[in-house]
This record gives structure tokens, C-alpha cells and sequence, in this order.
């Protein structure tokens, strides 16, 4: 770990240092998320008092600047509700700071984070600013009123780690990178343990499945290959396994886990990133081609439409290659460089991803999964190698059989991703299917995450983005109510995204959190169907703020699949 250090070296007229040595003071760096990082250590700022600065003139400060380039504003400060902290470097900015660093007036009191709190959260802050305290501050602060030269470096410090966590099953875990000195670091370093624990045990079947349920586990990823664009795996599906696939009373969960090339967290990447799992079953011609990947496409111009059409693109299958991917079933983002990431995901309405397409040709079914993300997703030689695992849960009768009803699934593509502008709705026309003969169930499921960030913030942190589908005039709608949120997803580290990421982790956003899965979207709409033969209608639309979204400039992007799931009967087993 790492103390960070505020470097101030002071000088009279004559050019000799006052105090013969270099005053090294502890800082506290202001809020990151709203403020920029601080400087890096080669980087030499000149300080110049500024007292009273909510009260200052500009052209006070003219005088005093001096001309200097890179200006570091020294700010005596104390609690005042009139002068808040987003006053203070507003104004610091205003008048041409390019640091503030502010020290208690009152040597005594300790080191306080600046931060902000309501609407001050919307104050654009491009400066970054620290506070230190102590009576070398002080100092410092007459020094400056002599007239004398103070320059400052912002520097660090080795030290010892400063904290660390024992799991449930009493082992030595690291706590990652504690970004704010809040004791909630640790708190959410419990929370996440136990999201674990809570895991672990639903694999040993002490949570919610009952013990008359029966689990096979079908490994798709070891471990062993490195995520580096795509990586697929075959997977030979007994027939015991299919059978129990088209039981209506099986379940199945997705597990997943991403390892690091070493057993600390700084071995692991250090971005985060969309991960994709496709399934392909059976003859690769009856699957559905690969989707274009989203951060693949090329870019247009947002007034025109790029192409002289004013339509928006919608993103289709790659045109490089014929891969097949079919159905998107799971949806990951990576963390900011922590390797303790694992989730269990429910997947059951897609069971029919596996089987829809199956035929024995003399052999075991085959399956091809394709996990996707972007080929610059390592750092350097780390990289990220997931461990997934497939947990079919079928319900046992006497004699270890299985039991209910079978079904004949069909898994059938709606809608897709597409750039969230004015054109985002264009092209989008209802889906129409006729009520098939026998039918056992009928579901809408979907994943849907906003990435990219246009002149409102969207498609990943602005709030208001909502998801709408109609089912034959039922609407049904989707919204992010934690997008654009400060502390958003530190309310998920229960729910499984890993806390005190080396990022923004913490933000908000639609749809996903870092180091986190993305809970499947699934509307049961077997009621709403009209009787077997009969015409249904599907619609979906997305909107901002209640209406087309139309941004200015680079505009983001809604990734979604979306699948109409309906099961028949075929008969009792």
C-alpha cells in the first residue's frame, strides 16, 4: 500500500530554502468520482495564498498570481455552509488554480475529505484538491504571506497494507483498494464475503433448492484459457441431460468466475468489460450469426445519420466472418482489477437454447459456447480466464427418476442493440406470431445494459433511460433507478458486484455494475397470449425522459438481445 504524501519545499527572495529541509506532510485527497485525481509526482506547482476565498475578486487574484502556469492555491478552511467545498474550487478554478489544497484553520482539528452532497454533486470540478493539516501547514501559510516562494510536488509513500479480510471458511482475503477513507470500505468487503458465502452454499444445496432436487454439473471453462476476444468450448450433452433440459420442473444456473494470471488483485486487467456467452446446439445453420460487436462499429456522423439516410444503425451480424454464435444466455462485466469475482446466475427460461435445435445423429448432442469480449481486454501479460460452470437442477420422484411435465421449447429473436439516439426506435417494427397448439408457457426475456456517454451522460450513467415492451397491449417497462447515482453500486455488493475496485466501481449506471453479472430481465406473458392459432403482437421501444432520446454528440449505445421463449407440451414423463 501506499500514504499519500504533499511535498513543500520554501524559499526566500535570495533563492535559499528558509528552513534547510523539505517539509513532507500527510494529505487527504478530495472525493474521487467527483474530483480529478491528484497530480503526478514530476508535476511542480507554485503556491499562492488565497484567504477568504469565497469572498475573493478575480482581479484580487491577478495581482497575486503573478503569471505563474501551473498555480497550486493555498486555502485556509473551516465548516461553513455559506462557502461549501464545490464553492471553494469553483472559484479557485474560476480564478486560474490548477490545484487547491486546503488546511484546517484550526491546527487541531483533523484531516477532512472534500467531497460534496446534493446538488454541489453537480458542480463541474476540473482541478484536483487535497487537504493537509498540522502546523507545517501553518507555516507554510505564513511563509506564503512573506511573500516567500513555496512549491509543491504531490508525492507517495510505501507502507504496509491497511487492511485485509478472513472469509467463512476462515481464510485471508484482500479487501481492495479503499478509494475514500470510509469505514463503509470494509463493510462492503463483509457484504461481498458473505454474497459468496451465500453462493457457495446454494451450490451445496443448502439454499433454495429443495433436497429433492438433483444437480448435474457440466463444466464449459476450466479456468485454464485466457479471455482475449472470443473463447469457445464444446460441450457433449448426455441424453439424460437433454430429457431433464425439456422437463418443466428442471432449473438452470450459470456460474461463473473469473480468475487473474497470479493470486493478487494487481495481477489481475485493469478496465472493465462486457463478456458475452452465446450457446450454439446442434447444426451450426440453424443458429443465429454473431452480433456485431458493439465497440466494433465504425462511426457516424449523430445530425445526419452518417450514411445520408437519417436512419440509425442497427447492429447486425458481423459481415467478416460466418460465426455462429446463437443465443445470448449470460451477460458479465469485469471489475477494476479484483480476481475474486464469482456469480450464480439464474437461466432457466433459456434451457431451451440448448435443446430447441438438438439431434442425436447416432452421438451426444453437442453444444458450442462462445464466451465474447474485446481483444484488448488484458493488461500487459494479465489476463482475465473465466471458469464457468452449468448447474442443471431437476426435481427426483421415488426411484431417482425425474418427474412433471415435458416441453418442446422455441427460443425466437426480437429485438437488438442499436445506437440510443433519435433513431434508436426507427426499424424496430412489432413482432407477430400466431399461439401455437399445446402451449405450456410463453416468456419475454431479456438483457439490457447502456455503455458510452454522450452530452447527457448516456447510454451508461445518465438516469431516465427506461425500457418499454408491449405484449398485446400489456405494457411491461424496465428502468435503471440506480443510474447516474454517486454511490449506486455499492447498494449491489450485496447482490454480488465486488467492492473497492481500483475504478469507479461505485457509480450508478444502467443496467450493470462492475464485477457483476447482469440479472436477466424475464416477463411471463403465457396469460397474455390469445387462443392457440391466434395473431399476438410484440413492441418494444426506449426512451429518455420519457421520450426519443437526441443527443448532441457521441452517442452512446444500448446493448440488448431480447427472445420470445414459448414452451408446448409434449407429453407427461
Amino acid at each position: 500500500s501506499t500514504v499519500a504524501r504533499l511535498e513543500a519545499n520554501v524559499t526566500d527572495e535570495s533563492g535559499e530554502n528558509v528552513s534547510g529541509t523539505v517539509f513532507s506532510m500527510k494529505r487527504l485527497d478530495g472525493h474521487f468520482g467527483w474530483l480529478p485525481h491528484a497530480p503526478a509526482s514530476d508535476e511542480v506547482f507554485v503556491g499562492k495564498l488565497v484567504e477568504d476565498i469565497c469572498n475573493a475578486s478575480a482581479e484580487q487574484w491577478e495581482v497575486r498570481a503573478g503569471g505563474a502556469s501551473s498555480v497550486a492555491f493555498v486555502i485556509p478552511w473551516a465548516p461553513d455552509p455559506q462557502c461549501s467545498f464545490a464553492t471553494i474550487l469553483e472559484k479557485a478554478e474560476t480564478m486560474g488554480a490548477s490545484v487547491a489544497i486546503l488546511y484546517p484553520k484550526d491546527p487541531q482539528q483533523p484531516l477532512t475529505e472534500i467531497t460534496c452532497a446534493g446538488d454541489d454533486c453537480d458542480v463541474a470540478v476540473s482541478i484536483p484538491a487535497t487537504m493537509t493539516s498540522g502546523e507545517e501547514a501553518l507555516r507554510i501559510a505564513r511563509s506564503l504571506a512573506r511573500n516567500d516562494t513555496v512549491t509543491f510536488r504531490f508525492t507517495s509513500e510505501d507502507s504496509d497494507g491497511r487492511a485485509a479480510a478472513v472469509d467463512t471458511r476462515g481464510l485471508l482475503q484482500e479487501s481492495g483498494w479503499p478509494v475514500w477513507p470510509w469505514l463503509a470500505s470494509l463493510g462492503w468487503t463483509a457484504q461481498y464475503l458473505n454474497f459468496e458465502q451465500r453462493v457457495q452454499s446454494r451450490l451445496e444445496g443448502k439454499g433454495e433448492i429443495g433436497s429433492t432436487a438433483a444437480t448435474t454439473a457440466i463444466e464449459v471453462f476450466d479456468g485454464s484459457g485466457a479471455l482475449n476476444g472470443d473463447l469457445a468450448a464444446s460441450v457433449s450433452l448426455p441424453q439424460d441431460v437433454v430429457a431433464a433440459l425439456h422437463a418443466s420442473t428442471s432449473s438452470l444456473e450459470v456460474e461463473m468466475a473469473l480468475g487473474c494470471s497470479g493470486n493478487f488483485d494487481y495481477e489481475c486487467p485493469e478496465w472493465d468489460h462486457v463478456v458475452q456467452l452465446f450457446v450454439c446446439c446442434g447444426a451450426p445453420e440453424d443458429c443465429q450469426a454473431c452480433p456485431q460487436l458493439i465497440w466494433a462499429e465504425p462511426p457516424r456522423d449523430v445530425g445526419s445519420g452518417g450514411d445520408g439516410t437519417g436512419r440509425g444503425r442497427v447492429y447486425t451480424a458481423s459481415s467478416s466472418d460466418d460465426l455462429k454464435c446463437g443465443p445470448e444466455i449470460g451477460r458479465w462485466m469485469t471489475p477494476f482489477r479484483r480476481r475474486v469475482g464469482r456469480w450464480l446466475t439464474d437461466v432457466s427460461v433459456m434451457k431451451g437454447a440448448l435443446v430447441q435445435n438438438l439431434t442425436s445423429n447416432g452421438g451426444d448432442p453437442t453444444c458450442d459456447f462462445r464466451m465474447r469480449s474485446v481483444t484488448w481486454a488484458s493488461t500487459g501479460n494479465h489476463f482475465w480466464y473465466p471458469k464457468l460452470t452449468l448447474h442443471l437442477h431437476s426435481q427426483a420422484e421415488e426411484g431417482g427418476r425425474g418427474n412433471g411435465i415435458s416441453t418442446e421449447p422455441t427460443v425466437i429473436s426480437l429485438f437488438d442493440s442499436k445506437t440510443f439516439d433519435r433513431h434508436f426506435n426507427d426499424d424496430r417494427l412489432p413482432f407477430i406470431f400466431r399461439t401455437p397448439e399445446k402451449l405450456f408457457s410463453a416468456h419475454v426475456r431479456a438483457l439490457i445494459t447502456g455503455h458510452g456517454f454522450d452530452n447527457n451522460g448516456c447510454a451508461e450513467f445518465c438516469a431516465g433511460i427506461t425500457n418499454h415492451f408491449v405484449v398485446n397491449g400489456q405494457e411491461f417497462m424496465l428502468d435503471f433507478p440506480l443510474a447516474g447515482t454517486q454511490l449506486g453500486c455499492t447498494e449491489q455488493v450485496v447482490n454480488g458486484s465486488e467492492p473497492n475496485e481500483h475504478g469507479t466501481w461505485f457509480f450508478g449506471r444502467n443496467g450493470w455494475c462492475d464485477g457483476q453479472d447482469v440479472r436477466p430481465w424475464t416477463i411471463d406473458i403465457s396469460t397474455l397470449l390469445k387462443a392457440p392459432g391466434d395473431v399476438n403482437i410484440i413492441e418494444y421501444a426506449g426512451l429518455y425522459q420519457g421520450d426519443t432520446p437526441d443527443p448532441t454528440s457521441n452517442p452512446g449505445q444500448i446493448l440488448m438481445s431480447s427472445y420470445l421463449v414459448l414452451e408446448t407440451f409434449s407429453g407427461t414423463r
